[in-house]
């Protein structure tokens, strides 16, 4: 099963968003769960650095594993309505995505 965790401060400031494991719903090459959360996170990542949002990304292929943190610094605050539309886009997608294939994709937020 693939697990995302998104983390808010204050409930409203993306922190980080956590993705781990193969979702298991076919086999590493066809599975179109990994497939779609592999293409959700590279989107958040391209278009939080268009805005030259400040990230750090932690990635590990052979776990799987990703990472993107959201740094709480003066450049983000001044950008927080356009990160938080970005991580609700996200967090819709991946809901959506879960409520349609719950045994293979689950999500959660930590305030």
């Amino acid at each position: 099963m693939t697990r995302v965790n998104v983390k808010k401060s204050d409930k409203t400031f993306l922190m980080s968003i956590e993705t781990k494991g193969h979702s298991g719903y076919s086999q590493e090459g066809s599975d179109i769960i990994c497939a779609a959360v592999s293409t959700a996170c590279e989107l958040v990542i391209n278009i939080l650095e268009s805005f030259s949002v400040d990230i750090e990304l932690e990635i590990d292929a052979e776990k799987p594993y990703f990472c993107c943190n959201v740094l709480q610094n003066e450049n983000n605050f001044s950008k927080m309505d356009t990160i938080q539309h970005i991580a609700q886009g996200y967090v819709k997608f991946i809901g959506d995505l879960s409520d349609t294939y719950p045994m293979y994709l689950k999500i959660s937020t930590e305030v």
